[in-house]
């Protein structure tokens, strides 16, 4: 079976390539939550976000290649305009695995706890020495210019029920920066289409989860590795992040609203 949906991925089936991600997880609490929330709540919605992954998939032949990447969607010219548009500050969600961890050193590992939403400099605008070696730390000092949301992401569960579900409902989130490792960049593109979040994708370089096997692991908290971006990667979300913020006036502090950190002040 898994060869066939990997299969049924690589061709694009029906102008899917997610195949493999919704079989699997169909039956997780993700899966469930998802779909009674979007699919019951909002119909119409739902089918004009698959449509829409449609048009993406068989428009781009080169989607699958760019899943390792950074990936616009729906495309560059919308993002760019969301990430400098007045209201709802867009979101930059971070995964908890770029949180320096080790297991048999707590003097090496963050002092906010791992697969957590936690974050000590986003709660206390205070870093600590192992900061340095987090890339959390360093998008954080940079949101706080640029005003823009910050979450940690942990599970697909409260990455659905804490993001992608108020963007449903009310339309919070219209748009997003996501790092992401690129097996979770293909799995969420139809979420991110069908909820209307217009987003930039960035992938991890290394560290990161190559199949559901691993994917699910992390998705319950067991990742011990650090990810970290490709350097060209990260240049690429600073220069993002510093053209907002040449638009706007900086925050002072953020404000945890939930699980998502707000810029204040």
């Amino acid at each position: 079976m898994s060869r066939l949906l990997a299969w049924l991925d690589r061709k694009s089936f029906l102008g899917f390539q997610v195949w493999d991600f919704s079989c699997r997880s169909f039956f997780l609490e993700y899966g469930r939550l998802f779909l009674a929330r979007v699919l019951l709540r909002h119909p119409a919605r739902f089918v004009r976000g698959l449509c829409a992954y449609r048009r993406v998939v068989r428009s781009r032949p080169d989607l699958a290649g760019r899943y390792d990447q950074s990936l616009a969607i729906p495309d560059d010219a919308c993002v760019a305009a969301a990430l400098l548009q007045a209201g709802p500050p867009p979101l930059v969600g971070v995964g908890f695995c770029l949180k320096p961890n080790d297991p048999r050193d707590s003097a090496l590992a963050c002092p906010s706890g791992h697969a957590n939403h936690e974050c000590q400099f986003l709660q206390a605008g205070t870093a600590a020495a192992v900061c340095a070696r987090c890339l959390i730390h360093a998008i954080a000092q940079r949101c706080l210019r640029a005003r823009c949301r910050v979450y940690v992401m942990t599970s697909a569960r409260d990455i659905a029920a804490d993001f992608l579900l108020p963007q449903a409902d009310s339309g919070v989130f219209p748009s997003a920066i996501l790092l992401l490792c690129p097996y979770s960049v293909q799995a969420i593109l139809p979420a991110l289409l069908i909820c209307n979040i217009d987003s930039l994708l960035i992938a991890y370089g290394k560290g990161y989860c190559r199949d559901f096997r691993e994917w699910l692991r992390a998705d319950r908290g067991i990742k011990d590795e650090q990810t970290s971006l490709e350097p060209h990667l990260a240049r690429e979300l600073f220069a993002a992040l510093e053209r907002r913020a040449a638009a706007v006036s900086p925050a002072s502090a953020f404000e945890r609203r939930g699980n998502i950190f707000e810029p204040a002040g």
